[in-house]
């Protein structure tokens, strides 16, 4: 198992260390019931900075050393290891596809949890960016046979709610 990890700030990543409580807590441990179980198989990870003024900012590997789990918090100590010729705003849109697919993304926030754990595959086609290009290959010829037989309406249903198109990253 690999873990994403999501800061705010460069300086963060010099702390080697996350904290999740409060409602971002609540957040992981809805989208990630089994997270007690998956953590401990946790051996690596990618940290990549939220924000548009870190969307340049480069993402880093990380070791992870130590992971410490109780009701009220999560502890993720790392030491970073490699730095990726990889942008935050890369792995940051990657990971949200990725998180919509598994329907991550609280519908009401539009925001999916600053930890993510992923399977060792899922996290390569992530890093490499090659998860969302065959879900892109699988719509395009859903749509490419929908208009065979002009069955507007199944892509129509595909993009839905349609009002929302201009913001499906999907489009």
């Amino acid at each position: 198992m690999k873990i994403f990890i999501a800061l705010f700030k460069k300086e963060d990543l010099n702390r080697k260390i996350i904290k999740l409580f409060g409602n971002q807590l609540k957040e992981f441990k809805n989208v990630f019931p089994n997270y007690s179980e998956e953590s401990k198989n946790i051996d690596k990870g990618i940290v990549y900075f939220k924000g548009k003024a870190n969307n340049p900012l480069n993402c880093y590997i990380v070791d992870i050393r130590k992971i410490d789990l109780n009701e009220d918090q999560i502890i993720i100590e790392f030491d970073p290891t490699i730095e990726l010729d990889e942008d935050s705003e890369k792995i940051n849109k990657r990971l949200y596809r990725f998180a919509i697919e598994r329907e991550w993304v609280n519908k009401k926030t539009g925001f999916f949890p600053i930890i993510c754990i992923t399977d060792d595959n899922s996290f390569d086609n992530i890093r490499k960016g090659t998860s969302s290009r065959t879900k892109s290959y699988n719509n395009l010829s859903r749509v490419e046979e929908n208009k065979k037989n002009s069955d507007w309406i199944s892509t129509c249903n595909m993009y839905e709610p349609l009002e929302e198109l201009s913001k499906n990253i999907e489009v």
